[in-house]
């Protein structure tokens, strides 16, 4: 078996799918920090002026970067986000070989009411899942009654699945370097770092631009 663990971003780019697509299971790891001007309710797209970004507004209690836990942020639906959202996809990729075939597909998962963010993001990462034909197995981490933080958490998770292989990002083990393997090693587990290698495809808005949303690839390419 081969685990990766990830946190659930909004609108991921094309490697979070192709990490997950290398795991039988993926943990969507949501009883951590959210994390302040991160990919977990934004993400970007390509429009006629360059790159911008699609914000889905959360609510804040007070100043401070700790809000809580990625599990417990709420959308702020006060503000008309997700009509802005799919007006911009629509201004910028109306034009695309396949829009007419996935747009309607996320102008439904838009429209419906969703009082946490983690629940929109899982479920724009499930549907898109299938529709790439990725079979990976996904959980949520809060549904694991696993605590904890940083490198030992990454570690308890997998000894929970006991998996042959763990596939991290490439900047290490939570995202902290190399130095923790030994110890998932103890456990039997090889440690594999995610090396994406972003292709280059037919762009609508002139030179091509890495690192979009998935959605750019999807319209443009199918």
């Amino acid at each position: 078996m081969t685990l990766t663990i990830h946190q659930p971003e909004f609108m991921p780019w094309l490697g979070f799918f192709d990490k997950i697509s290398l795991s039988d299971t993926v943990v969507l790891l949501d009883n951590v920090q959210y994390r302040h001007k991160y990919f977990q309710n934004r993400n970007k797209i390509k429009s006629v002026n360059g790159e911008i970004w699609m914000n889905v507004p959360i609510i804040r209690n007070g100043k401070t970067r700790n809000i809580g836990l990625i599990k417990d942020i709420q959308v702020n639906n006060s503000e008309n986000w997700s009509q802005k959202i799919l007006k911009s996809i629509e201004f910028n990729y109306r034009k695309s070989k396949y829009f007419d075939t996935y747009y309607p597909i996320i102008n439904n998962i838009f429209t419906k009411n969703y009082k946490l963010l983690v629940d929109l993001n899982i479920d724009i990462i499930k549907e898109f899942s299938n529709i790439l034909n990725i079979k990976t197995k996904i959980i949520r981490s809060s549904e694991l009654n696993i605590e904890g933080s940083g490198e030992k958490l990454i570690l308890d998770i997998c000894k929970k699945f006991s998996p042959k292989k763990y596939i991290s990002g490439p900047t290490g083990i939570a995202g902290r370097g190399k130095e923790y393997e030994p110890n998932f090693n103890k456990e039997g587990i090889e440690v594999v770092y995610h090396n994406f290698k972003h292709p280059i495809y037919e762009q609508l808005h002139g030179p091509f631009v890495s690192h979009m949303s998935f959605i750019d690839k999807l319209f443009n390419n199918g």
